[in-house]
C-alpha cells in the first residue's frame, strides 16, 4: 500500500468508526496533535490514547460532522491532506483544515491538525 492509499484508508476507517482497521494503520507509538482548546484538542500518544480520548470526544461532540472535498499531497514520507469539515451547525461553507501525516515503515507515526477552532467552539456553545 502506498502512503497515499494508507492515508485514504485512515480517513475512511475513521469516518466509518472502524477502529480495528484504523489501529492497524498507525504505529504503537504514534503521536496525534489536535490544536485548539476543544474537547478533542491535545497531544495523544499511541492508538489507545487517540481512540479513548480524542476520537471518543469527537464522537460525543461532533459526530454529525464529516470531511468533504479531501485533497492530498505526498512529499516523501509525509502526506498533507486538506479537508472541508461540514454539517452539524458549522458555517454553510464548512471549516477548512490541513492535516500533516508522517508515515514510517508503512505505519502512521504522526498526525498534526491545523484549523481554526472558533467555529467548533461556537458549535459547542450552542449545544
Amino acid at each position: 500500500m502506498t502512503n497515499l492509499e494508507l492515508i485514504k484508508v485512515m480517513y475512511t476507517s475513521f469516518e466509518s468508526g472502524d477502529m480495528e482497521t484504523w489501529r492497524n494503520l498507525v504505529s504503537s507509538d504514534c503521536v496525534f496533535t489536535i490544536s485548539g482548546n476543544l474537547p478533542i484538542s491535545g497531544t495523544f500518544n499511541g492508538p489507545d490514547d487517540v481512540i479513548e480520548n480524542c476520537f471518543s470526544a469527537w464522537a460525543e461532540h461532533f459526530s454529525e460532522l464529516s470531511f468533504s472535498d479531501l485533497k492530498f499531497w505526498e512529499c516523501g514520507d509525509t502526506v498533507f491532506a486538506e479537508s472541508n469539515v461540514v454539517g452539524g451547525g458549522l458555517p454553510s461553507d464548512g471549516v477548512s483544515e490541513m492535516h500533516r501525516i508522517t508515515i514510517e515503515n508503512g505505519k502512521i507515526i504522526e498526525f498534526r491538525d491545523y484549523f481554526d477552532s472558533a467555529p467548533y467552539a461556537t458549535l459547542l456553545a450552542q449545544k
